[in-house]
């Protein structure tokens, strides 16, 4: 029939356009790696972009839309960003950036994290430490 031929370029093209799979910042083949040794999921853009969207929800849109029918911008932020920051947290972590779901440690996360944002929130608005 005919000389088989040889892949040249072509094979060499194919070999250069596979992509890495990333997690976050590292290669999902070093994720094993990095959870058995510090016992931490990497944290992923897809979880920043979570936050990111928790914040702004919590802390620009919804007040800006309390302000509106007369609640206190103050309130407003008090009431909405902590809960929201806090789920968002422990939504990243125990469902995006991990297959461990709903279990003690999501609860206890969210709890932590709506106490300690709530606090802080409460001593930058209300205490001087934030003026508005």
């Amino acid at each position: 029939m005919g000389r088989k031929r040889k892949q040249g370029y072509a094979g060499k093209a194919q070999k250069r356009t596979e992509k890495t799979k990333l997690h976050g910042v590292i290669t999902e083949q070093m994720v094993p790696e990095q959870v058995e040794r510090s016992g931490l999921y990497p944290f992923t853009f897809s979880s920043a972009a979570i936050l990111m969207g928790c914040a702004l929800a919590g802390g620009i849109l919804i007040p800006w839309q309390a302000q509106g029918i007369g609640v206190s911008v103050d309130l407003a932020m008090l009431v909405a960003l902590p809960p929201l920051l806090a789920f968002g947290l422990s939504i990243s972590r125990y469902f995006v950036d991990s297959p461990r779901g709903l279990c003690r440690g999501f609860w206890i996360m969210f709890a932590v994290t709506w106490a300690v944002s709530a606090l802080i929130l409460y001593l930058m608005l209300f205490c001087g430490i934030l003026l508005t």
